[in-house]
C-alpha cells in the first residue's frame, strides 16, 4: 500500500477540513471525512463504509457521496452499510437485505426495481405462487407483500424505491 501526500492534502482541501484542530475535536462528520481522506491516500481499491454519511448534513453527505462516485468510477469497488436509502440508490449497483444476521434477499438494483413489486391487500391467504413472495407485513389493516417477477402477480405494483422493499422485510415475516 502506498501513501500519496498530495493526495491527502487535495481531500483536505476540498472538505475544507481544519489542519489545525485536533481530531478529537471533530464533528461525526468531521470524522468520516477524515477517515475517507486517510483510506483514499492509501490509494485503495475498495472501501469498506459503515454508515459513511451518518451524522453529516446535507451538503457534507452530497461532498462525500460526490467523492464515492469518483472513486467508482475511477475503477474503485464500495461495499457499504447504511440506513440511508438515497445513499445506496445513489452508489449500489448490487444489494443486500439482512435481518437478524441472515441474507433474505441479494439482488441487482436495476433487478429489484425493475421486477420486484408489492401486492397490498386485506386478505392475507390472496393466492400468489410461494416461490414469488419475499415478505410480508401488516400495516395500516392491509397486508403488503413484496413479491418477485410483480408482473406475473395481479393486482401487484411495481417497487417505486428500495426503501419501500426494505420496510416491508425489516418489519414483517420472511
Amino acid at each position: 500500500m502506498t501513501w500519496n501526500s498530495q493526495k491527502f492534502f487535495d481531500l483536505i482541501k476540498y472538505f475544507e477540513l481544519p489542519l489545525q484542530t485536533k481530531i478529537k475535536n471533530f464533528s461525526r462528520g468531521m470524522r468520516m471525512k477524515i477517515a475517507l481522506t486517510i483510506a483514499l491516500s492509501h490509494d485503495v481499491k475498495l472501501l469498506i463504509l459503515d454508515e459513511a454519511t451518518a451524522g453529516m448534513d446535507v451538503s457534507g453527505r452530497e461532498e462525500v457521496m460526490e467523492l464515492l462516485e469518483d472513486f467508482v468510477a475511477q475503477g474503485g469497488g464500495i461495499l457499504i452499510s447504511s440506513h440511508i436509502s438515497e445513499d445506496i440508490e445513489q452508489l449500489a449497483d448490487k444489494l443486500v437485505f439482512m435481518k437478524d444476521g441472515r441474507m433474505i434477499l441479494t439482488e441487482q438494483k436495476d433487478i429489484l426495481l425493475a421486477q420486484y413489486g408489492i401486492v397490498t391487500t386485506e386478505d392475507k391467504d390472496v393466492e400468489i405462487p410461494k416461490h414469488l413472495i419475499i415478505a410480508s407485513r401488516l400495516s395500516k389493516g392491509k397486508y403488503q407483500i413484496l413479491v418477485k417477477d410483480y408482473a406475473e402477480i395481479e393486482n401487484a405494483e411495481p417497487l417505486k424505491h428500495i426503501d419501500d422493499a426494505t420496510k416491508i422485510i425489516m418489519r414483517g415475516e420472511v
